[in-house]
């Protein structure tokens, strides 16, 4: 038998084009024929009978490994897809980019399918779709031009919220920056590039802010894929409250818009934790001058805080800051505050005599005192909210333990 061939027409584009690539929009209909000949060129006409399926594939095409696999609204077709048809009759894929030609197709040894590609070559995939069929002789097929698809009008906006941890989605966290993505897209889904005047629209617009500009009154101009930094001023929790939505829309055709998924604003007091050492009631013997070293110390659970390790915008946020408070246990007024070690973030303070006799002075207000009694604990402090240390039985409805400072004779 003589070598078979695919030979490729292109149907599209007159007067022909003189490039090596042509130019579609996607969702265009581009049409080829397929014509069957041997090695000598003459046209095979019985291929229908004589022949084989013919496989057309598409090569550098990302069409359809979207993973949308459903339209933006009540479009059927609303996303990412590449079919071929013939009669309008949607063929067979082998794969995403393979398409099978049955040979019954062929009449007189021709046959035409057509292509729509809905994925547009941008940022991220530019090189051009080429189109090829097999079986084909090396020699002698004729391979059409390359094709570049380029986005359709605007059509839809999409406005995606990044959650900021994996803990929860559609949540983010009160007095706390986040990040919702904006892309204009095309019916298809592509990323549309064009300058496009928008507007916002908050369902609490009192409890929101934006950074770089003022989400409930400025109209701002948007070109291509990027994100706004809202930040949310008051909690919103299920199921007691009703959650916040944003939405975007085109500032002179408002029915081109997005809209994001209603999220939760959480709260994100520090973890709770527990006083470890000194125990409760403990006496502690303190001498003259600076003496031997001791620590207070407690829980550093894990995670300390629900933000905590939270990776926004290239920065790991983890902030507590912890402070011992020192009363007088008789009033439980009179306080005392001290950073805890490292500047406020280990979970124990290191005192000498030095410091308890500090204590003990200004708790006592004289520095002539023999002993005195305190109530002492904990306060994460993450900016936004403080949370107490709890011991495991509090006596006197106060959280904290109680420690005797014992003043030795000189």
């Amino acid at each position: 038998m003589k070598p078979l061939l695919l030979f490729f027409v292109i149907l599209i584009a007159t007067p022909p084009f003189t490039t090596a690539q042509r130019t579609f929009t996607v969702g265009d209909t581009v049409c080829y024929s397929l014509t069957a000949r041997d090695s000598s060129g003459a046209i095979i006409d019985d291929w229908n009978i004589s022949g084989e399926d013919a496989t057309i594939t598409l090569q550098d095409s990302y069409a359809n490994s979207d993973t949308s696999e459903r339209s933006w609204n009540g479009d059927p077709d609303g996303y990412s897809w590449a079919r071929m048809y013939h009669n309008g009759i949607e063929l067979d894929t082998i794969s995403g980019n393979e398409f099978i030609v049955p040979k019954h197709l062929f009449v007189n040894g021709m046959a035409e399918v057509c292509l729509v590609h809905t994925f547009a070559n941008g940022s991220y995939h530019t090189s051009p779709v080429g189109v090829t069929a097999s079986p084909s002789h090396p020699f002698r097929q004729q391979l059409p031009e390359n094709l570049k698809f380029t986005p359709d009008t605007l059509d839809n906006f999409l406005l995606d919220l990044i959650p900021p941890n994996d803990n929860k989605n559609n949540a983010v966290y009160k007095e706390r920056t986040y990040e919702i993505r904006l892309i204009p897209r095309d019916r298809f889904l592509n990323l549309n590039e064009q300058e496009h005047a928008i507007r916002f629209e908050v369902r609490y617009p009192e409890e929101i802010w934006c950074y770089g500009f003022h989400i409930n009154s400025d109209e701002v101009f948007w070109t291509s894929f990027g994100y706004i930094l809202p930040f949310s001023k008051r909690s919103r929790i299920l199921p007691d409250d009703s959650l916040q939505v944003i939405k975007v829309y085109h500032s002179s055709k408002p029915w081109i818009s997005g809209t994001c998924d209603p999220y939760e604003i959480l709260d994100h007091p520090p973890t709770p934790f527990r006083l470890e050492s000194p125990p409760n009631h403990s006496i502690l013997s303190v001498n003259s001058g600076v003496g031997t070293e001791d620590s207070l110390t407690w829980e550093r659970p894990d995670p300390p805080d629900p933000y905590w390790g939270v990776r926004f915008r290239g920065r790991v946020y983890e902030k507590i800051k912890y402070t011992v408070v020192f009363l007088d246990s008789v009033s439980l007024i009179h306080e005392l505050r001290y950073e805890s070690d490292g500047d406020g973030v280990l979970p124990r303070l290191t005192y000498t005599d030095q410091l308890l006799n500090a204590i003990g002075d200004s708790i006592a207000k004289t520095t002539t005192w023999d002993s005195v009694n305190l109530v002492w604990y904990v306060e994460a402090d993450d900016l936004t909210y403080i949370t107490r240390s709890t011991p495991p039985s509090p006596e006197n409805g106060h959280k904290g333990w109680h420690i005797t400072l014992v003043r030795n004779p000189v």
